[in-house]
């Protein structure tokens, strides 16, 4: 009998499996996706747990301290080491899954604070590929168009924010349709907080045509692809695929994903690049996929080869020729064989022709999981090469299935209620913070916002709530442009302010400590609200949620006489790093969650009395 195993999957529930699947090795074997040689490593892969991956933040002030860390032993215990592939040295690599580094307690929890504080993201290998092909620069307008959980678009983010010192004149627009899994996004991209993301709620296939500031069709530099998939590529952290997975599960999903994409190539400017990506190591729902965008938009439309860009990362080309089975593990030739009942789901374009050997397929990245250690994926980049109009008709030509979804999948599971659907989508005003309090919030801190950039969300009640948030330029004069469109959305900008409830403030709002890491090379020369601080005086106040006034040296205390207390901001120029505090002639107190407060104090080497 085969052994039964009981293991976690990704959200940490258990599952009970045997890690066999016959009709998945007939499937993959009849599919060559490897040598028959290579085939029982692939399998052999597919069952064991998946290895934990993260990247540090660089435009956090605190991301010296950590790679300092991490290269200098760190971690030791959990088999750590440095991903070599990815441009930035930034990435590494643990030897034990999710589940299995929680039994590293102390270097579970430390690394557990980072993420929590915002300082580092969990992220597959091969889920990365994706944006890092896509050369994102800040000025670039960027659609994630199924963003959730944000993975790829906090890379994008990122990249936008190479320079910390500068504010990206891009933006990116990131979109979910799935409500709970927009919750998950905004969470994620709070953590980042960048002023220059929005988060929409649209159907990919369906995002709407947003104007640019001369009326017409906004288009986009760069587009992230990553479709909703069967998600068998993610079988070593999703046990449960061996229990669910049959053919249908692709089948059913590769018109969607065709729609998806299509929509993405029409938004794409000219020159730009579009992503197409897949959690799925199945050709029906990638090349296939590929295969039908390219015959659609002939003579505008091109893979790109990516054959070189990242040595030590292994993956092959895609392939051009596949086998077609329904749900029973029947397989037809042409379409011409497919009964009556499936040509709903089995649609001609699913059968490989002779034109793929001509559409250079084998650009596209495949990676299964014993390529790297990792996860399944499959990855094509696509440029534009000239407008749409060159392809209009073979697009309306093409028949498609308007797709019934099913009611389960494998990655993207959708939570229904019987009450009122949840929505994270809000409303919003722009113009909303204007007149003295505007002037106070700049002249207090030597800022320029302006108006136009900052808005808030309305409560339920339709009165504004305690936050404002900030938009770069770009952002803003989308949301200008598209006030309809976009009458609610997720998240818009990055959180700058709150209400402030100290007693007789100069201003009624108070910096929000995780916008300081953009907004301190914003401040004018004059640094109102800012003291340079000693490293001792530093550590001190860090280590506490509140001290004495008498505690620090008498230079902080004549400094901040001199600013006439109140919020500041100690500068530490060794790290570049500004740590916000309200202070008062009797105590000084620490203007940083707890959390930020922990790992900081982990980083310096110092107590932690929070």
């Amino acid at each position: 009998l085969d052994q039964v195993h009981i293991v976690l999957n990704s959200k940490g529930q258990y599952v009970t499996t045997t890690k066999q699947n016959e009709n998945f090795e007939h499937f993959y074997k009849k599919q060559q996706i490897c040598s028959e040689n290579e085939f029982p490593e692939f399998l052999e892969s597919c069952r064991q747990g998946l290895p934990s991956v993260f990247r540090v933040f660089l435009h956090k002030p605190e991301a010296k301290l950590i790679l300092s860390k991490l290269k200098g032993g760190a971690f030791e215990t959990a088999g750590l080491s440095e991903v070599s592939w990815y441009p930035y040295k930034n990435t590494f690599r643990l030897k034990k899954t999710r589940w299995e580094f929680k039994e590293e307690k102390e270097c579970h929890d430390t690394v557990n604070t980072w993420r929590n504080a915002g300082s580092i993201y969990r992220q597959e290998q091969v889920s990365m590929v994706p944006v890092a092909c896509l050369d994102i620069e800040p000025h670039h307008n960027v659609l994630d168009m199924c963003a959730a959980p944000g993975s790829k678009t906090i890379q994008v983010l990122e990249e936008m924010h190479k320079d910390p010192k500068k504010i990206p004149s891009g933006f990116v627009i990131a979109n979910e349709v799935d409500q709970q899994r927009c919750s998950k996004l905004a969470g994620n991209l709070n953590l980042f907080n960048s002023p220059a993301v929005a988060l929409t709620s649209f159907k990919g296939q369906n995002f709407p045509d947003l104007k640019d500031e001369k009326g017409e069709v906004l288009l986009y530099d760069r587009i992230v692809c990553d479709v909703p998939c069967s998600g068998d590529g993610t079988i070593r952290k999703n046990p449960n695929v061996w229990n669910l997975w049959n053919p249908a599960r692709g089948n059913h999903r590769s018109s969607l994903q065709l729609k998806i994409a299509r929509r993405g190539v029409e938004l794409l400017a000219q020159n730009g690049l579009m992503a197409y990506s897949s959690c799925s190591i199945n050709q029906i729902e990638n090349e296939c996929v590929v295969a039908q965008l390219l015959k659609e938009f002939e003579g505008s439309l091109e893979l790109v080869d990516m054959s070189h860009k990242f040595p030590g990362l292994r993956f092959e080309g895609g392939l051009a020729t596949w086998c077609v089975f329904d749900k029973e593990m029947r397989e037809y030739t042409s379409y011409a064989q497919v009964p009556e009942t499936l040509q709903s789901q089995m649609l001609p374009y699913m059968f490989p022709d002779e034109r793929n050997r001509h559409l250079n397929l084998e650009r596209c990245m495949r990676f299964l999981p014993h390529y790297n250690d990792d996860g399944g994926f499959f990855v094509a980049i696509l440029r534009k090469t000239a407008n749409n109009s060159q392809s209009s008709t073979k697009r309306s030509n093409a028949k498609l299935y308007e797709e019934t979804e099913p009611t389960t999948e494998i990655s993207r599971p959708v939570t229904t209620y019987a009450s009122e659907p949840f929505t994270i989508m809000k409303k919003f005003e722009l113009n909303s913070f204007a007149g003295s309090d505007l002037e106070d919030l700049n002249e207090y801190y030597g800022l320029d916002i302006n108006t136009e950039n900052v808005h808030h969300f309305a409560k339920e009640d339709g009165s504004p709530s305690k936050f404002l948030y900030y938009m770069n330029d770009s952002l803003t004069q989308v949301i200008k442009n598209n006030r309809e469109a976009l009458n609610e959305v997720g998240l818009l900008g990055a959180q700058l302010a709150k209400k402030t409830a100290l007693k007789h403030p100069k201003t009624n709002y108070q910096l929000r400590s995780d916008a300081i890491w953009w907004l301190q090379h914003q401040l004018n020369s004059e640094k109102r609200r800012v003291v340079e601080v000693s490293r001792q005086d530093f550590d001190q106040i860090l280590s506490h949620r509140e001290i004495s006034t008498q505690e620090v040296s008498s230079e902080l205390r004549q400094a901040l006489i001199e600013k006439d207390f109140g919020l500041t901001l100690l500068y530490l120029e060794e790290y570049d790093m500004m740590l916000p505090i309200v202070s008062s002639a009797t105590s000084l107190q620490l203007g940083i969650t707890r959390v930020s407060q922990k790992s900081l104090c982990g980083l310096f080497n110092i107590a932690c009395h929070s």
